[in-house]
C-alpha cells in the first residue's frame, strides 16, 4: 500500500499534514475487524481524515455482515484510497457508494481493468493512452489527459447544468405565460374553442417568435468566465452549481407565468375589448378580435423577453442577437402575413389573425402593451435587484469581485465561499498560479 499512499500524497488528494490517514490491510476479519475500529475512533484533522484499503481487506469487509463498517467508515472519511483492487472490485465500490449513500458518481479510468467501474458510475471518464482504448470507449467521456479532468468537471460541467437548468425553466415559463390567458378566456366563452391567440401566432410562438432565446441559453450562457473558474476551480462546489434545478425553482418560475399571464388576459379583456369606446382603428370601431389578440400576443412576447433580459448572467453579442431577431421577426413576420393575405394592408383579416397597419400606427397601443409589460416584469426586476445586491449567490459575489477589482486583484484574494466549507472542499489559503497545480484532483 505504501505505493498507493505516495500518489495520493503527491496528487494532493491526501494531505499529509492536514488529513489524518488510516490503513487497513489483511486476510482475515480478525485482523481487519481492529483496524476499522481503530479507523472508526482516529481523530480527524483539520481536512479530515482519509482511509487507504488493500484489495483483500476491501473483500472481506464487503462480505456481508462486515458491509456497514465499511459503509460507516466511507462516510466518516473524506478520501477513500482502495489498492491494489480487482476489476469487479472498482465497479463493487462504486455501485456501493451510488445505492448506500446515495451519491451521484464520477469514475475514471485509462485501461480495460477501469471498464467495470466505468460503466457502474453515473458518469465515466475515460483516459486515451498507453493502456489502449477500452476505456475510452465504455466511457461517457473521453480525455487524452487526466489533467484535463479538472475543465471538464468546472467548465464544461458546469455550464452544462446551467445551461440545461436553464433551458427547462424558462421553456416551461413563457408556454405557461403565453396558455394562461386563454385558459382565463376560456371562462369569458362558455369553454367554447374560441381563442385569444390567433391560429398563426400559436403555430409561430414557440419556433419563431420565442425560440432563439432558449437556443441561444443553451449554447452561449455562462456565469463566470473560463478564466475566472480556473482561478477558483472550488466554485465548482456552489450551491448553484450543485443544484441548478429544484422543484422550488420551478415552481417559483411557474408562479410568476401564471400571474403575468392572468394579468395579461384581464388587460385585453377589460382594457382593450370590454370598452365600448376603445378606437383602435380609423372608422372609431371597438377592438374585435383580432386587435385584442394582437394586443395580447404583444405583451406576451415582450414579456417573456424581459424576463430572458434579466435571466441572463453573462451577456454576449449572441443574446442580443437572439431578442432582437424575436421581436423583429415578430412584428415582420406578422406582416408579411398581412400583405400576403389581403393586399389592403389596412384591413384586418379575420382568420389570418394578422392586425391591420393602422394599430401599429396607434400610439395607444403601444402604451397598452408597454403599461402592462412594466406592470407585469417589475416583480422580477425588483427580485433579481434584492438577490443580487442583499442576498447575492457565490457566482455574483466573484463577477462582481472581477468587475470591480480586476484580475489581478482576484489572484490576490483568497476565495471565500458564503457557506460553511462543504466535505473534501476547503478554500485554499492562497491561489497558486494559473498553470500550477492547485490541489483539485
Amino acid at each position: 500500500l505504501e505505493t498507493a499512499i505516495n500518489i495520493a500524497h503527491s496528487s494532493s488528494i491526501i494531505d499529509r499534514d492536514c488529513m489524518a490517514t488510516a490503513v487497513i490491510e489483511g486476510d482475515e476479519w480478525s485482523d481487519i475487524g481492529p483496524l476499522a475500529r481503530s479507523a472508526l475512533e482516529l481523530a480527524p484533522g483539520s481536512k479530515g481524515k482519509a482511509l487507504v484499503i488493500g484489495g483483500h481487506a476491501l473483500a472481506v469487509m464487503t462480505e456481508a455482515g462486515h458491509i456497514e463498517t465499511f459503509v460507516e467508515l466511507c462516510e466518516k472519511c473524506q478520501v477513500v484510497v482502495c489498492a491494489r483492487c480487482a476489476p469487479v472490485q472498482k465497479a463493487e465500490v462504486v455501485t456501493l457508494v451510488m445505492k448506500r449513500l446515495k451519491k451521484i458518481s464520477l469514475a475514471i479510468g485509462d485501461g480495460g481493468n477501469d471498464v467495470p467501474m466505468i460503466l457502474s458510475a453515473d458518469v465515466g471518464v475515460g483516459i486515451m493512452g498507453n493502456e489502449g482504448m477500452q476505456a475510452s470507449r465504455s466511457a461517457d467521456f473521453s480525455i487524452g489527459q487526466y489533467r484535463l479532468l479538472k475543465r471538464l468537471l468546472a467548465v464544461h460541467g458546469r455550464y452544462s447544468s446551467l445551461r440545461m437548468a436553464d433551458l427547462i425553466k424558462y421553456s416551461f415559463y413563457k408556454n405557461v405565460c403565453f396558455c394562461t390567458p386563454q385558459v382565463v378566456f376560456a371562462a369569458y366563452n362558455l369553454f367554447s374553442a374560441n381563442t385569444l391567440h390567433n391560429e398563426w401566432i400559436i403555430l409561430a410562438y414557440n419556433i419563431v417568435f420565442t425560440g432563439l432565446q432558449p437556443l441561444a441559453a443553451a449554447i452561449f450562457e455562462k456565469d463566470l468566465s473560463e478564466d475566472l473558474i480556473d482561478l477558483f476551480p472550488e466554485a465548482y462546489c456552489t450551491e448553484e452549481r450543485r443544484n441548478p434545478l429544484t422543484a422550488t425553482m420551478l415552481m417559483e418560475w411557474e408562479a410568476h407565468a401564471v400571474f403575468q399571464g392572468v394579468l395579461f388576459a384581464f388587460a385585453a379583456l377589460y382594457g382593450v375589448a370590454a370598452r365600448e369606446d376603445t378606437a383602435f382603428v380609423e372608422d372609431g370601431r371597438a377592438a374585435g378580435m383580432d386587435t385584442t389578440g394582437f394586443l395580447l400576443s404583444s405583451m406576451v412576447v415582450w414579456c417573456v423577453t424581459a424576463k430572458y433580459y434579466v435571466m441572463i448572467r453573462s451577456f454576449t453579442i449572441m443574446h442580443y442577437i437572439a431578442i432582437w431577431l424575436s421581436l423583429l421577426g415578430f412584428y415582420v413576420g406578422l406582416m408579411i402575413l398581412n400583405f400576403w393575405y389581403d393586399d389592403d394592408a389596412g384591413v384586418a383579416v379575420n382568420g389570418a389573425g394578422i392586425i391591420n397597419l393602422v394599430v401599429l400606427n396607434e400610439l395607444r397601443s403601444w402604451l397598452t402593451v408597454l403599461c402592462f409589460v412594466v406592470l407585469a416584469a417589475t416583480p422580477d426586476v425588483v427580485i433579481a435587484f434584492l438577490r443580487r445586491n442583499y442576498a447575492p449567490s457565490e457566482w455574483q459575489i466573484l463577477q462582481a469581485a472581477d468587475r470591480f477589482t480586476g484580475r489581478q486583484g482576484l489572484e490576490r484574494l483568497s476565495y471565500k465561499t458564503t457557506s460553511p466549507p462543504r466535505r473534501g472542499v476547503e478554500p485554499s489559503p492562497e491561489p497558486s498560479p494559473r498553470n500550477s497545480h492547485n490541489g483539485a484532483s
